[in-house]
């Protein structure tokens, strides 16, 4: 990795952390979401997924941050244990890419579905599929060996009691993914058969009588497959746009980085003042010391923190809050860790 890349990764992830931690994205992200979901959680997820995947610090910060608005507003998790949605790099920009899982979720909130499935079949399974005036389906997959892929289907139980179902073999499935842009790269890299059954489930949806997200939902895939502008992109940037003008500094006397990290710390810092432990308060000193020493400015500081402590700490106040002397002991290695690498201007995140 070239210095040039290292130095814009870290911009990157330092604007993630301040656009997250903003008070115009959070408001939106927990107005966007379900009312039993938790809007640390999700950003905290987002965030790490970001972290984790070095093609995706390449993104414009722009690009990214529209990403997770797009993902608030259908109410879907990046987790890519849950399989709902996925952050895709194309250049320098990210889309929005639904998972199987996710257009599930979606048909079921439409209210036109009471369920929705997909399946893999393989050449070894049982399986008869008619199509006309009446279609069947039937599917028993083989015990032990199922052999190759040779196809998909999804059904949806309809909420008025009627099944639909689409089946589609894999050369059919194939010229879906031959026209993605991400045909090479992302989840159907990494999760071929995921996509594989996305693919008949959202054909099968784009039949159904589905509610405005829903289709929105579908809409957003199927353009992050094609050159088609994903988000409504006046909505995105007024979010963006609005927050830039509230978190914009004075241009008039410029502080200087001391300056400005000093200001940043100095709440956190009378922790050493006012604890009755005198080696919390000398670790916190340590602590401190490490962190101005590298911070660009307050943005960074956080960053170190939650970088250090794997997102369980997500800001130098947080830091302060915990009290754990462990935790801070791990935050002054990692600053003096990034203190010695800084004549290359190399910034790497610690290993998981």
């Amino acid at each position: 990795m070239s210095e040039t890349q290292a130095v814009a990764r870290r911009s990157t992830k330092e604007t993630i952390q301040k656009w997250l931690n903003s008070t115009k994205m959070q408001e939106f992200i927990r107005n966007s979401l379900p009312s039993m979901a938790d809007p640390k959680r999700v950003m905290q997820v987002y965030y790490n997924v970001v972290s984790a995947r070095p093609e995706l610090q390449d993104c414009t910060a722009q690009s990214l941050l529209k990403v997770i608005i797009g993902g608030a507003q259908l109410g879907l998790s990046f987790d890519p244990n849950l399989k709902q949605a996925y952050i895709v790099p194309y250049g320098k920009e990210a889309q929005l890419q639904l998972g199987y899982k996710g257009l599930e979720k979606l048909a079921i909130n439409s209210g036109a579905c009471k369920r929705a499935r997909s399946f893999s079949v393989h050449e070894n399974d049982f399986f008869e599929y008619e199509e006309g005036a009446s279609p069947r389906l039937v599917h028993r997959p083989a015990l032990k060996d199922r052999g190759k892929t040779v196809g998909a289907y999804a059904v949806a139980s309809m909420t008025d009691g009627t099944v639909e179902f689409k089946f589609m073999n894999l050369s059919e499935i194939n010229e879906h993914r031959d026209r993605s842009k991400a045909k090479n790269n992302g989840p159907w890299k990494t999760d071929t058969s995921a996509m594989e059954r996305k693919t008949v489930l959202r054909v099968l949806l784009n039949s159904l009588p589905l509610d405005e997200q829903a289709a929105r939902g579908v809409g957003l895939d199927e353009a992050s497959e094609t050159d088609s502008p994903q988000f409504n992109i006046t909505t995105a940037d007024e979010i963006l746009d609005a927050e830039t003008i509230e978190e914009e500094e004075p241009k008039n006397s410029p502080k200087t980085k001391t300056e400005t990290v000093k200001d940043a710390l100095k709440n956190a810092r009378t922790v050493s003042r006012s604890t009755d432990s005198p080696e919390l308060a000398q670790q916190w000193t340590a602590t401190f010391a490490a962190l101005e020493a590298v911070a660009e400015n307050a943005a960074h500081a956080d960053l170190l923190v939650s970088e250090a402590t794997d997102g369980k700490l997500q800001s130098v106040q947080a830091l302060k809050e915990k009290g754990d002397i462990e935790a801070m002991k791990q935050v002054a290695v990692y600053a003096g860790k990034i203190a010695d690498n800084q004549h290359d201007n190399v910034y790497e995140s610690p290993s998981a």
